[in-house]
């Protein structure tokens, strides 16, 4: 009679280890699976048509490859590449990718990837100069390419739009920031160039003004000077015959006269742009002013005015 003792151990060693081989399996095919993941990169991505772009493969674990180009000279190729393709007519196109890896699949799509323009019609300009004073001029030129006709626009100018090539001379009157914009019409398409706060207008008047209050009084006589100029950035005032006589910066100052008379006053100033001055000729008056106090009692010294009334020399 024979045993089996000693084959059982085997069995159950062997029906062990193929249990442990197939739950490990599936994990073991989750875990590479992972790592097959599509990817790709073009260059460039933008330009004139036509335009060549190089697509390269950047995916993992990549066994297999199918490409897609839409838009594209081919449409479609296989292999890791790097694939050449020719974009002819302007727009936006996606690209696609496929993989097949040694477990499992995955894929890579790239919308509006490549963009072509069409720069046999390209809009374009300048202006010069474009920072001006208020009531000059700026000259625009075209610099665009296939333009067959253009339409300009010129937003605080004057004319305030034109047409044709040019170029162009627009006058801005008002201190600002000014867009312009060009549209142009080509023999295939049109395009549109839209320049935002191109034009800076400043405020370049340099006029030296100001004013004096009050100006007439008695003696002494303290008189408040403001500036009133336009654009000055540096002051000097002339107070003859005034206490202080002379004065720097934008002020107001304070001038006495102590002595009657008629005075006149100057100011200088400069500006980023130039220099001005005035000068008003016997802008303050100071007078001499006695007072009149009626009759006064005759213990007090009094002088006889003209109208009869006597004045206090001296009411100690």
């Amino acid at each position: 009679m024979k045993h089996c003792h000693a084959a059982l151990p085997r069995r159950l060693f062997v029906a062990f280890a193929v249990g442990l081989i197939m739950f490990f399996l599936p994990l073991t095919s989750f875990s590479q699976s992972t790592y097959c993941t599509a990817n790709f990169k073009g260059d460039p991505t933008s330009g004139c048509a036509p335009l060549k772009v190089v697509f390269t493969d950047l995916s993992i674990d990549a066994a297999e490859w199918k490409w897609y180009f839409p838009g594209g000279f081919p449409s479609n190729a296989s292999g890791k590449g790097p694939h050449t393709v020719t974009y002819n007519t302007p727009g936006t196109y996606d690209v696609e990718l496929v993989i097949k890896c040694k477990l499992g699949e995955d894929s890579e799509k790239k919308f509006k990837y490549i963009t072509v323009n069409n720069c046999d019609c390209q809009a374009n300009f300048y202006g010069t100069p474009t920072t001006l004073c208020a009531g000059e001029k700026i000259r625009f030129t075209d610099t665009s390419a296939g333009a067959a006709s253009w339409q300009w626009t010129f937003p605080g100018g004057n004319p305030a739009s034109a047409t044709g090539k040019g170029p162009h001379d627009i006058l801005y009157a008002t201190p600002g920031e000014y867009d312009v914009e060009l549209k142009i019409l080509c023999k295939i398409g049109s395009d549109i160039e839209k320049k935002l706060k191109y034009i800076k207008v400043q405020d370049c008047r340099c006029e030296a003004d100001f004013m004096g209050e009050p100006r007439e009084g008695c003696a002494p006589l303290t008189v408040k000077f403001s500036d009133l100029s336009t654009g000055a950035i540096m002051w000097w005032w002339e107070f003859p015959g005034g206490i202080p006589a002379s004065a720097t910066g934008a002020g107001p100052h304070l001038v006495k006269y102590n002595a009657p008379g008629k005075y006149t006053v100057a100011l200088n100033i400069e500006c980023k742009n130039g220099k001005d001055y005035i000068s008003k000729k016997e802008y303050v008056e100071v007078k001499s002013c006695s007072f009149d106090l009626g009759d006064a009692p005759n213990s007090y010294g009094t002088t006889l005015a003209e109208n009869g009334a006597r004045h206090i020399i001296n009411p100690d």
